[in-house]
């Protein structure tokens, strides 16, 4: 009877000591582990190496490199250049013309009046933040020593223009290490 009592007593205290561990304590602070669900996934986040810029009358903003100089353009507000140490320019127009015509005809005619050329421009298409854009290169067939890329859209009623070049010789480096990842960061804020 003895060794009876001494089981129970000992299975009573079991019982105790396991509902005690596992009931948790109101005082003690839970640590949760964090899991890829909970990080936040950061969007449209510029490089480190790029600066953001938006524009005067908040249409747009658009990320450039660190070191490059942002200025107004012939004396137009709506008109920005980043100009790199390199002698590289990308320009971006929130009032490139009046609405009316093909975003091919914008590029043709700056195209026309910038390059000195005649004619028309072969053009292509780019989605440049979520739009359409019609792209020319002015420089094309003409055995320049420059580049210049003219991209045109019409959005929400207003044209707007990004050009940007370099000399012919740095133009892809120029484009894969500047202007592509500026393109890319360009977007609309209205």
């Amino acid at each position: 009877m003895r060794h009876r009592i001494g089981f129970v007593s000992l299975f009573a205290c079991l019982l105790a000591l396991a509902a005690c561990g596992s009931t948790p304590a109101s005082n003690a602070p839970s640590t949760p582990t964090p899991t890829a669900a909970t990080q936040p996934t950061p969007t449209n986040t510029p490089s480190p190496s790029l600066t953001v810029y938006t524009s005067p009358d908040h249409k747009y903003q658009i990320s450039y490199p660190i070191g490059w100089q942002q200025q107004t353009a012939d004396g137009n507000p709506a008109k920005s250049s980043f100009t790199g140490p390199g002698n590289q320019n990308f320009e971006v127009t929130d009032n490139a013309g009046i609405p009316g015509g093909s975003p091919a005809s914008y590029v043709n005619g700056y195209c026309n009046a910038i390059a000195m050329i005649a004619g028309n421009i072969q053009t292509t298409t780019v989605t440049i933040a979520g739009q359409t854009w019609t792209k020319g290169n002015c420089d094309a067939g003409t055995n320049s020593s420059t580049v210049l890329i003219v991209e045109v859209v019409i959005y929400k009623g207003a044209v707007y223009q990004i050009d940007y070049g370099s000399s012919a010789a740095n133009e892809q480096a120029d484009d894969a290490t500047y202007y592509a990842p500026m393109e890319q960061s360009f977007k609309f804020l209205t």
